[in-house]
């Protein structure tokens, strides 16, 4: 994303030297745009992983409480396993 090849400052020194100004035509402006998609994608996966793993999380403990209790649970639980998730899925 920043270096290499097909990195921002590979395009940008390419830029540089085919005298472009920055932020003087579209091509100057379309590199800031473009890295902004990709920080927002990354940062939009990180909190799209974050809420998954914490939706596992309650999954996992209320299975756990089911477990320990002989693979049933009582409609309180299930509430409250439900009311957990449906906090964290918002």
């Amino acid at each position: 994303m920043v270096s290499g090849t097909d990195g921002i400052l590979s395009e940008a020194r390419w830029l540089l030297d085919a005298d472009l100004i920055p932020n003087s035509n579209s091509a100057t402006r379309a590199i800031g745009y473009r890295n902004f998609i990709i920080i927002q994608t990354i940062i939009l996966d990180f909190f799209f992983i974050r809420i998954l793993c914490t939706l596992l999380y309650h999954v996992m403990e209320y299975l756990l409480v089911c477990r320990e209790q002989g693979g049933s649970s009582s409609p309180r639980e299930f509430y409250n396993f439900l009311t957990e998730f449906q906090k964290a899925s918002r």
